[in-house]
């Protein structure tokens, strides 16, 4: 029976990438057959196998990709989300300047509202807000919890819509948004200081596209009229290029270590941009899926041949030498 337990426990160690489990299973794994002796247990015990799954795809995730890189994502994700979220709550999901909120809730009461508000989104800015207010005051961990309820939330407001008899909100480019922000922002503690200068940054960027596109005080409110117009203005080209020169200038600028933590950060925009345009332009969108696709896969290729070919590239700042003193 130990022998089937152990296999079992095993098993569940296969979730840990492959270097933890050689340096880490035999100790693991005897300290768990010993608890189970101890309680007289002939099977794994209960949320045992859960556990060593959510902790074994934590590490694995660790592997893949770095706490810095993470941290750094989810200090840039939870600024904008926290800014895009207030802003569409006050544009949208309770707009109380828009000419149009009183007629909108007058002729179609069972989609516009929902208590003094007009779309059920605003829980979402308020988890968004809390969370915020959690970092900056040292709960990261409470924060990081409340991002997650916030992107289940997200996932279940459609559904919740449909049972109900639906309201008009939140969108669905603006769930997949919100959602997938949020996961970014919980996936590593964000960056307190880097929050002190970046929210403010975001807000400022956020509330001129809003002012500048006349989507502050619309006329009649609608959480989709910031992916409507940002679709239509940016082009796929200017998307693929805008990304391409960003991740230039950081190789150049030897920031290795901060493309991927824009790659990840921008990759909620890149969704909800793809989204958008599907609607406007399925075509041209699946084009460009299509390529970024195989782009994607032929860098993946390339990468690999390399690694097995025993090519490394690397970028190395060249030492400074003293003043007065030629290079050699």
């Amino acid at each position: 029976m130990s022998d089937d337990l152990e296999a079992r426990y095993r098993r569940a160690l296969r979730w840990y990438p492959d270097s933890w489990r050689r340096r880490h299973a035999d100790a693991v794994v005897g300290i768990l057959l010993d608890r189970a002796e101890q309680e007289g247990r002939s099977a794994p015990a209960r949320g045992e196998a859960l556990d060593l799954a959510v902790q074994g795809s934590a590490a694995r995730l660790a592997v893949v990709v770095p706490r810095d890189v993470r941290a750094g994502a989810a200090t840039l994700a939870l600024g904008y989300g926290t800014v895009f979220a207030t802003l569409q709550f006050w544009s949208s999901w309770w707009a109380p300047l828009s000419s149009g909120r009183r007629y909108l809730r007058e002729q179609a009461p069972s989609v516009s509202t929902f208590g003094p508000f007009l779309s059920p989104g605003v829980v979402l800015a308020a988890l968004w807000v809390l969370a915020l207010a959690l970092v900056l005051a040292g709960a990261v961990r409470s924060a990081r919890v409340l991002l997650v309820a916030s992107a289940v939330v997200a996932a279940i407001l459609p559904t919740v819509n449909g049972w109900i008899g639906g309201w008009d909100g939140p969108s669905t480019t603006n769930l997949l948004f919100l959602g997938f922000a949020a996961l970014i922002a919980a996936s590593a503690a964000p960056l307190r200081r880097a929050l002190l200068v970046g929210v403010p940054f975001w807000a400022l960027l956020l509330v001129g596209v809003f002012g500048w596109n006349a989507m502050l005080v619309p006329d009649f409110p609608s959480d989709r009229q910031f992916w409507l117009v940002f679709a239509a203005r940016i082009p796929p080209a200017v998307m693929v290029v805008a990304l391409t020169v960003v991740a230039v200038v950081l190789l150049l600028a030897r920031r290795t270590a901060a493309i991927p933590v824009f790659a990840i950060a921008a990759a909620p925009w890149v969704c909800g941009w793809y989204v958008a345009t599907m609607r406007d332009n399925p075509a041209g969108a699946l084009s460009w899926g299509v390529a970024a696709v195989f782009a994607v896969a032929a860098a993946a290729a390339v990468a690999i041949g390399l690694r097995r070919a025993g090519v490394r590239v690397s970028i190395e700042n060249r030492p400074t030498p003293p003043k007065g003193r030629a290079p050699s």
